[in-house]
């Protein structure tokens, strides 16, 4: 074997992707590769490159094609951050011993092998020493602020807005940002590390794999129940109404409603009763408006409310409706400023379905210590038999002299009938 080739370490730029690096020396034996991982987003200016360095270690870091190897293999790809050195550090010993009168001629190349691997290693070593002590004697070990007018050597480092630079090319520095884009004398070594970025957009989805194999045919299910329907009606067949074998879809309903009902006359139905609606609101206005005026011109008043069936709540009596606003001056109750005594007549009618009661009876409300008092003067029934009224009132005071008649009432046997049940009163007050 001979030594031509001058190689003694290669330093390849990591990608994150690459695992394999050439072996781009002469090798003996794989006792003498030395790996080192680079770190270029930390400076340190006392290693070889400048940067963090890491020795890495076999087996643990990497490992060996073959032997000689051919080819380094790293466990964890280098990032694009990080450089991976490979370099032949061979030992300054000679373990063989050589004895005159036996041939050893291969075994003396071997050695001269070795001892020119060794050479060219030490040269190597003495080059690199040379540039880092001149690089350290112009930089002072140091990385200083930036300065304009200022005389820089080849890879001296700076600092310049935070971020480290080295020189590339010696020159008197004039502007920064013309030294360095325009001119191209700096090159960046690392910046200050920034605030985590947020999180980018989700990526467009990648494309749809192949489709996979079919899969077995599964085992055929029983048969399911009969369906309700075997098919949806026709639009004559929803309005003819006659067949009970199809089903009716929302459309067919709407077909067999309009065939069987006089929507017109719906219509019209609709416009009548809103003008009954209308005449009751105006004469229930009417009426409010006469109570009112001869409450006002003679003392006298009168009102009329629908009774509830089974109140055990009290209920104030509080007249008809005013076009739908309530009109006290229509309700049972007084106040002591206009009489401190009144006699009130009242008509009382029940009905439900199965029951009906019907009494008159007269009612007195005075006014006494600053309360008002109301009771029964006499109830008279046109039918002794019937059952009693099963009306009882109150009156409540407000504490400025108004009293507020209410009532409740039991419960009757059946159902309401409508708004059949009304109690009804007229009466007089008696000045003062």
């Amino acid at each position: 074997m001979s030594v031509s080739n001058l190689i003694t370490e290669q330093t390849y730029d990591g990608t994150g992707s690459q695992p394999d690096f050439a072996v781009a020396f002469d090798l003996i034996d794989n006792s003498v590769i030395v790996v080192t991982l680079i770190d270029e987003l930390t400076v340190d200016t006392s290693t070889k490159s400048g940067f963090a360095e890491t020795l890495q270690t076999l087996t643990t870091h990497y490992t060996l094609d073959a032997t000689p190897a051919t080819l380094v293999q790293m466990l964890i790809n280098p990032t694009t951050d990080q450089k991976l050195r490979v370099e032949r550090v061979s030992p300054l010993t000679q373990p063989t011993d050589l004895q005159s009168g036996v041939d050893g001629e291969e075994a003396t190349e071997t050695q001269l092998d070795k001892i020119t691997h060794a050479l060219q290693e030490l040269d190597a070593r003495i080059d690199a020493e040379e540039a880092e002590t001149g690089a350290t004697a112009a930089t002072n070990a140091v990385a200083a602020d930036w300065l304009t007018a200022t005389a820089y050597a080849e890879t001296q480092l700076v600092v310049q807005g935070g971020t480290l630079y080295r020189c590339v090319t010696a020159h008197t520095s004039n502007v920064f940002d013309t030294d360095f884009n325009s001119s191209g004398y700096w090159e960046v070594l690392v910046g200050i590390q920034g605030a985590t970025g947020g999180q980018g957009d989700p990526g467009t989805p990648g494309a749809a794999g192949a489709t996979g194999a079919t899969g077995a045919t599964g085992l055929t299910g029983g048969a399911g129940a009969d369906g309700i329907f075997a098919a949806i009606a026709s639009e004559g067949e929803a309005q003819a109404g006659v067949d009970n074998t199809k089903g009716m879809s929302p459309l067919r309903v709407a077909d067999a409603i309009a065939a069987q009902v006089d929507e017109a006359a719906i219509a019209q139905n609709v416009i009548d009763i809103a003008a009954i609606e209308t005449a009751a609101t105006v004469l229930a206005s009417r009426v409010l408006i006469l109570e009112q005026q001869v409450q006002q011109a003679t003392g006298k008043f009168a009102g009329q409310q629908v009774l509830l069936n089974s109140q055990a709540v009290a209920v104030p009596l509080i007249g008809l409706l005013n076009g739908g606003v309530l009109d006290i001056g229509a309700g049972l109750w007084r106040e002591e400023s206009g009489t401190n005594f009144a006699k009130v007549i009242m008509y009382v009618r029940r009905i439900t379905d199965s029951e009906e009661r019907f009494s008159s009876w007269d009612l007195i409300m005075q006014y006494v210590n600053g309360a008002w008092l109301i009771a029964r003067d006499g109830t008279d029934q046109l039918d002794a038999s019937l059952t009693f009224d099963g009306v009882t009132l109150s009156v409540a005071t407000d504490g400025s002299g108004r009293g507020q008649v209410s009532y409740i009432s039991d419960t009757m046997a059946g159902a309401d009938h409508d708004d059949a049940s009304v109690i009804t009163w007229l009466g007089q007050e008696i000045s003062k």
